[in-house]
Protein backbone atom coordinates (compact mmCIF):
# COMPACT_ATOMS: atom_id res chain seq x y z
CA UNK A 1 0.00 0.00 0.00
CA UNK A 2 1.40 3.04 -1.00
CA UNK A 3 1.08 6.33 1.12
CA UNK A 4 0.73 9.75 -0.74
CA UNK A 5 2.95 13.41 1.08
CA UNK A 6 0.57 15.31 2.82
CA UNK A 7 0.29 18.58 0.59
CA UNK A 8 -0.21 21.82 2.43
CA UNK A 9 -0.95 25.57 1.96
CA UNK A 10 -1.79 28.21 4.98
CA UNK A 11 -3.32 31.92 3.96
CA UNK A 12 -5.83 33.74 5.33
CA UNK A 13 -9.57 33.89 4.17
CA UNK A 14 -9.36 35.75 0.89
CA UNK A 15 -12.31 37.11 -1.09
CA UNK A 16 -12.17 35.51 -4.99
CA UNK A 17 -11.92 38.55 -7.97
CA UNK A 18 -14.76 38.17 -10.07
CA UNK A 19 -13.70 38.87 -13.94
CA UNK A 20 -16.39 40.30 -16.23
CA UNK A 21 -17.38 37.97 -18.89
CA UNK A 22 -21.04 37.18 -19.07
CA UNK A 23 -22.43 34.09 -17.90
CA UNK A 24 -22.68 31.20 -20.21
CA UNK A 25 -26.02 29.62 -21.01
CA UNK A 26 -26.76 26.18 -19.21
CA UNK A 27 -26.39 22.85 -21.61
CA UNK A 28 -28.22 23.54 -24.69
CA UNK A 29 -27.88 27.24 -24.85
CA UNK A 30 -26.66 28.62 -27.97
CA UNK A 31 -24.35 31.06 -26.30
CA UNK A 32 -20.80 29.97 -25.79
CA UNK A 33 -18.17 32.01 -23.31
CA UNK A 34 -14.69 32.20 -24.36
CA UNK A 35 -11.67 32.87 -22.15
CA UNK A 36 -9.52 35.48 -21.52
CA UNK A 37 -6.16 36.62 -20.18
CA UNK A 38 -5.71 36.48 -16.31
CA UNK A 39 -3.25 36.80 -14.43
CA UNK A 40 -3.42 35.68 -10.29
CA UNK A 41 -2.28 37.89 -7.73
CA UNK A 42 -1.39 34.91 -5.51
CA UNK A 43 0.83 33.19 -7.98
CA UNK A 44 1.55 35.44 -10.75
CA UNK A 45 0.39 32.65 -12.96
CA UNK A 46 -1.06 34.48 -16.28
CA UNK A 47 -4.28 32.02 -17.19
CA UNK A 48 -6.96 32.15 -19.53
CA UNK A 49 -9.68 32.02 -17.47
CA UNK A 50 -13.67 31.92 -17.14
CA UNK A 51 -15.96 33.08 -14.65
CA UNK A 52 -19.39 33.65 -13.06
CA UNK A 53 -20.82 36.28 -11.83
CA UNK A 54 -22.18 33.83 -9.05
CA UNK A 55 -18.03 33.12 -7.61
CA UNK A 56 -17.08 29.97 -10.06
CA UNK A 57 -13.78 30.38 -12.15
CA UNK A 58 -11.74 27.97 -13.71
CA UNK A 59 -8.01 28.89 -15.36
CA UNK A 60 -5.59 27.23 -17.31
CA UNK A 61 -2.37 27.35 -18.44
CA UNK A 62 -0.33 25.20 -21.27
CA UNK A 63 2.78 24.50 -21.82
CA UNK A 64 4.30 26.03 -25.30
CA UNK A 65 3.85 23.55 -28.24
CA UNK A 66 7.98 23.15 -28.50
CA UNK A 67 7.63 21.87 -24.54
CA UNK A 68 8.48 18.20 -23.25
CA UNK A 69 5.69 18.46 -20.96
CA UNK A 70 3.12 18.75 -23.56
CA UNK A 71 1.01 16.29 -21.49
CA UNK A 72 0.87 18.36 -18.27
CA UNK A 73 -1.46 21.61 -17.38
CA UNK A 74 -2.18 24.24 -14.39
CA UNK A 75 -5.32 24.41 -13.39
CA UNK A 76 -6.91 26.82 -11.19
CA UNK A 77 -10.56 25.85 -9.79
CA UNK A 78 -12.51 28.30 -7.52
CA UNK A 79 -15.93 27.80 -6.28
CA UNK A 80 -18.35 29.35 -3.96
CA UNK A 81 -19.47 27.50 -0.97
CA UNK A 82 -22.59 27.36 1.23
CA UNK A 83 -21.91 26.63 5.04
CA UNK A 84 -18.56 25.29 4.26
CA UNK A 85 -20.14 23.21 1.50
CA UNK A 86 -19.67 22.67 -2.21
CA UNK A 87 -17.69 21.67 -5.15
CA UNK A 88 -15.98 22.71 -8.23
CA UNK A 89 -15.80 21.07 -11.59
CA UNK A 90 -14.21 21.57 -14.80
CA UNK A 91 -14.30 18.39 -17.66
CA UNK A 92 -11.27 18.81 -20.52
CA UNK A 93 -13.92 18.34 -22.85
CA UNK A 94 -17.35 19.87 -23.95
CA UNK A 95 -19.43 17.64 -21.69
CA UNK A 96 -19.36 15.88 -18.38
CA UNK A 97 -19.82 12.31 -19.40
CA UNK A 98 -16.34 10.62 -20.37
CA UNK A 99 -13.74 13.22 -20.81
CA UNK A 100 -11.32 13.85 -17.35
CA UNK A 101 -13.26 15.55 -14.67
CA UNK A 102 -11.04 17.59 -12.70
CA UNK A 103 -12.73 18.40 -9.50
CA UNK A 104 -12.28 20.47 -5.97
CA UNK A 105 -14.32 19.97 -2.86
CA UNK A 106 -13.68 20.90 1.26
CA UNK A 107 -12.36 17.19 2.77
CA UNK A 108 -15.76 15.35 4.20
CA UNK A 109 -13.60 14.35 7.55
CA UNK A 110 -13.01 17.84 8.00
CA UNK A 111 -15.37 20.61 6.63
CA UNK A 112 -14.17 23.29 9.53
CA UNK A 113 -10.68 22.36 9.52
CA UNK A 114 -9.17 23.80 6.13
CA UNK A 115 -9.04 20.98 4.26
CA UNK A 116 -9.53 20.43 0.36
CA UNK A 117 -9.62 17.32 -1.58
CA UNK A 118 -8.43 17.31 -5.41
CA UNK A 119 -9.76 14.81 -7.02
CA UNK A 120 -9.49 13.60 -10.83
CA UNK A 121 -13.12 11.51 -11.97
CA UNK A 122 -14.08 10.35 -14.79
CA UNK A 123 -18.61 10.17 -15.41
CA UNK A 124 -20.20 7.94 -16.99
CA UNK A 125 -23.88 8.85 -15.98
CA UNK A 126 -25.93 12.18 -14.56
CA UNK A 127 -26.82 10.60 -11.73
CA UNK A 128 -24.14 11.47 -8.31
CA UNK A 129 -22.93 7.92 -8.06
CA UNK A 130 -22.19 7.88 -11.72
CA UNK A 131 -18.89 10.23 -11.25
CA UNK A 132 -16.39 7.96 -9.71
CA UNK A 133 -12.65 8.84 -8.73
CA UNK A 134 -9.69 7.80 -11.27
CA UNK A 135 -8.26 4.18 -12.02
CA UNK A 136 -5.73 3.31 -9.81
CA UNK A 137 -3.70 2.40 -12.98
CA UNK A 138 -3.75 5.86 -13.95
CA UNK A 139 0.09 7.65 -14.06
CA UNK A 140 -1.52 10.91 -13.82
CA UNK A 141 -0.45 13.07 -10.63
CA UNK A 142 -1.41 16.06 -9.11
CA UNK A 143 0.64 18.27 -7.42
CA UNK A 144 -0.29 21.46 -5.56
CA UNK A 145 0.74 24.93 -5.42
CA UNK A 146 0.45 25.66 -1.79
CA UNK A 147 0.42 29.70 -2.52
CA UNK A 148 -2.57 29.19 -4.75
CA UNK A 149 -4.78 27.16 -2.70
CA UNK A 150 -6.99 28.51 -0.28
CA UNK A 151 -10.39 28.01 1.81
CA UNK A 152 -12.76 29.44 3.97
CA UNK A 153 -16.58 29.46 4.55
CA UNK A 154 -17.50 30.93 1.55
CA UNK A 155 -15.18 29.81 -1.52
CA UNK A 156 -12.34 27.36 -1.81
CA UNK A 157 -9.71 27.87 -4.62
CA UNK A 158 -7.28 25.36 -5.68
CA UNK A 159 -4.48 25.55 -7.89
CA UNK A 160 -2.35 22.31 -9.22
CA UNK A 161 0.30 21.16 -11.74
CA UNK A 162 -2.11 17.97 -13.25
CA UNK A 163 1.14 16.02 -14.89
CA UNK A 164 0.12 13.80 -17.75
CA UNK A 165 -3.56 14.47 -17.38
CA UNK A 166 -3.19 15.31 -21.47
CA UNK A 167 -1.92 11.31 -21.79
CA UNK A 168 -3.17 8.75 -20.01
CA UNK A 169 -4.76 6.09 -22.65
CA UNK A 170 -7.42 5.18 -20.06
CA UNK A 171 -9.33 8.28 -20.20
CA UNK A 172 -10.46 10.79 -23.02
CA UNK A 173 -8.71 14.60 -23.07
CA UNK A 174 -8.63 17.06 -25.51
CA UNK A 175 -5.85 17.06 -27.61
CA UNK A 176 -3.76 21.20 -27.62
CA UNK A 177 -2.50 20.66 -30.90
CA UNK A 178 -5.53 19.67 -32.76
CA UNK A 179 -6.94 23.34 -32.59
CA UNK A 180 -6.82 27.23 -31.29
CA UNK A 181 -10.14 26.82 -29.64
CA UNK A 182 -11.69 23.95 -27.49
CA UNK A 183 -14.43 23.70 -25.81
CA UNK A 184 -14.70 22.84 -21.57
CA UNK A 185 -17.34 22.39 -19.74
CA UNK A 186 -17.71 23.57 -16.30
CA UNK A 187 -20.13 22.85 -13.23
CA UNK A 188 -20.35 23.76 -9.45
CA UNK A 189 -22.68 22.84 -6.58
CA UNK A 190 -23.58 24.50 -3.61
CA UNK A 191 -24.52 20.74 -1.76
CA UNK A 192 -21.38 19.46 -0.11
CA UNK A 193 -20.29 16.15 -1.21
CA UNK A 194 -21.71 12.71 0.11
CA UNK A 195 -19.94 10.19 1.67
CA UNK A 196 -20.63 6.54 -0.14
CA UNK A 197 -19.32 3.21 1.94
CA UNK A 198 -16.01 4.41 2.71
CA UNK A 199 -15.38 7.02 4.84
CA UNK A 200 -12.04 6.29 6.11
CA UNK A 201 -9.72 9.12 5.40
CA UNK A 202 -9.40 9.17 1.54
CA UNK A 203 -12.17 7.22 0.84
CA UNK A 204 -15.26 7.23 -1.34
CA UNK A 205 -16.90 10.02 -1.66
CA UNK A 206 -19.79 11.59 -4.19
CA UNK A 207 -20.45 14.82 -6.20
CA UNK A 208 -24.24 16.15 -4.87
CA UNK A 209 -26.19 17.28 -7.70
CA UNK A 210 -25.42 21.01 -9.18
CA UNK A 211 -28.58 21.70 -10.40
CA UNK A 212 -30.80 22.07 -7.11
CA UNK A 213 -29.69 25.63 -5.41
CA UNK A 214 -29.10 27.82 -8.66
CA UNK A 215 -26.09 26.67 -9.94
CA UNK A 216 -24.97 26.88 -13.48
CA UNK A 217 -23.68 24.93 -15.65
CA UNK A 218 -22.34 24.80 -19.19
CA UNK A 219 -19.81 24.86 -21.99
CA UNK A 220 -17.07 26.82 -22.08
CA UNK A 221 -14.71 28.36 -25.36
CA UNK A 222 -11.13 27.59 -24.11
CA UNK A 223 -8.43 29.63 -26.02
CA UNK A 224 -5.97 27.06 -26.22
CA UNK A 225 -3.33 29.12 -28.09
CA UNK A 226 -3.67 31.84 -25.50
CA UNK A 227 -3.17 29.23 -23.04
CA UNK A 228 0.34 27.93 -24.26
CA UNK A 229 2.70 30.21 -22.49
CA UNK A 230 6.54 30.45 -22.34
CA UNK A 231 6.51 30.44 -18.77
CA UNK A 232 4.99 27.40 -17.73
CA UNK A 233 8.40 25.85 -16.55
CA UNK A 234 8.53 28.96 -14.13
CA UNK A 235 4.78 28.31 -12.82
CA UNK A 236 4.84 24.47 -12.77
CA UNK A 237 7.87 24.93 -10.10
CA UNK A 238 5.97 26.98 -7.37
CA UNK A 239 4.20 23.48 -6.87
CA UNK A 240 7.73 22.43 -5.57
CA UNK A 241 7.28 24.83 -2.75
CA UNK A 242 6.41 22.53 0.38
CA UNK A 243 4.49 20.37 -2.23
CA UNK A 244 4.52 16.88 -3.16
CA UNK A 245 2.72 15.07 -5.63
CA UNK A 246 0.86 11.57 -5.65
CA UNK A 247 0.15 9.11 -8.51
CA UNK A 248 -3.45 8.70 -9.49
CA UNK A 249 -4.79 5.42 -7.53
CA UNK A 250 -3.29 5.76 -4.34
CA UNK A 251 -5.81 5.28 -1.67
CA UNK A 252 -3.92 7.18 1.29
CA UNK A 253 -3.61 10.39 2.51
CA UNK A 254 -0.83 11.59 4.24
CA UNK A 255 -0.37 14.02 7.77
CA UNK A 256 1.91 16.68 7.85
CA UNK A 257 2.07 19.98 10.03
CA UNK A 258 2.95 23.91 9.32
CA UNK A 259 2.59 27.13 10.76
CA UNK A 260 -0.27 29.30 10.20
CA UNK A 261 0.33 32.60 8.61
CA UNK A 262 2.79 30.78 6.07
CA UNK A 263 3.16 27.95 3.75
CA UNK A 264 3.87 24.42 5.22
CA UNK A 265 7.32 23.92 6.07
CA UNK A 266 8.91 20.26 5.22
CA UNK A 267 7.74 19.14 8.31
CA UNK A 268 5.56 15.66 8.12
CA UNK A 269 5.56 16.06 4.26
CA UNK A 270 6.69 12.58 3.50
CA UNK A 271 3.21 11.80 5.16
CA UNK A 272 1.65 8.71 6.31
CA UNK A 273 -1.79 6.75 6.43
CA UNK A 274 -3.67 3.67 5.17
CA UNK A 275 -7.18 3.76 3.63
CA UNK A 276 -8.84 0.94 1.67
CA UNK A 277 -7.42 -0.74 -1.62
CA UNK A 278 -10.13 0.69 -3.73
CA UNK A 279 -9.63 1.35 -7.88
CA UNK A 280 -10.41 4.89 -6.83
CA UNK A 281 -8.29 8.71 -7.60
CA UNK A 282 -5.90 10.45 -6.04
CA UNK A 283 -6.61 12.09 -2.87
CA UNK A 284 -4.70 15.11 -2.19
CA UNK A 285 -4.97 17.55 1.00
CA UNK A 286 -4.64 20.91 1.61
CA UNK A 287 -4.63 22.58 4.81
CA UNK A 288 -5.43 25.99 5.77
CA UNK A 289 -6.48 28.47 8.70
CA UNK A 290 -9.77 28.15 9.71
CA UNK A 291 -11.68 31.64 11.49
CA UNK A 292 -11.22 30.60 14.95
CA UNK A 293 -7.53 29.92 14.51
CA UNK A 294 -7.20 33.20 13.04
CA UNK A 295 -9.29 34.49 16.06
CA UNK A 296 -7.32 33.12 18.50
CA UNK A 297 -4.22 34.26 17.25
CA UNK A 298 -5.40 37.95 16.65
CA UNK A 299 -6.80 38.06 20.42
CA UNK A 300 -3.21 36.56 21.69
CA UNK A 301 -1.22 38.91 20.04
CA UNK A 302 -3.86 41.92 21.34
CA UNK A 303 -3.05 39.84 25.23
CA UNK A 304 0.90 40.21 24.59
CA UNK A 305 1.06 43.29 23.18
CA UNK A 306 -1.42 45.11 26.08
CA UNK A 307 1.42 42.89 28.58
CA UNK A 308 4.15 44.72 27.05
CA UNK A 309 2.18 48.24 27.28
CA UNK A 310 1.57 47.22 30.86
CA UNK A 311 5.29 46.52 32.08
CA UNK A 312 6.54 49.23 30.30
Amino acid sequence: MRSIPALLAFAAPFTPRAQSQSQPQPSGGASITTTTKYTDPATGITFQSFSTTTGYRFGIVLPPSNSTSTHDAIIQLTSPLRNNNGWAGLSLGNHMQGPLLLTAFPSPSSPQGGQITIQPRQANGYKPDNCSPFSSSSTLQIRQIPRGTFLNGTHLTATFLCQGCLADPKIPSFDPAASDTQEFAYAYSLAGVMTGSTTAAGGEVQLAPHVNNGETYGPVGVDVKGAKSADFGRFAALADENGGSGNAGSPTAGTGTGTAGGQAPATGAAGSGSGPSTSRADVVRFRGVSPSAVVALAFAGLLHLLQAVSAF
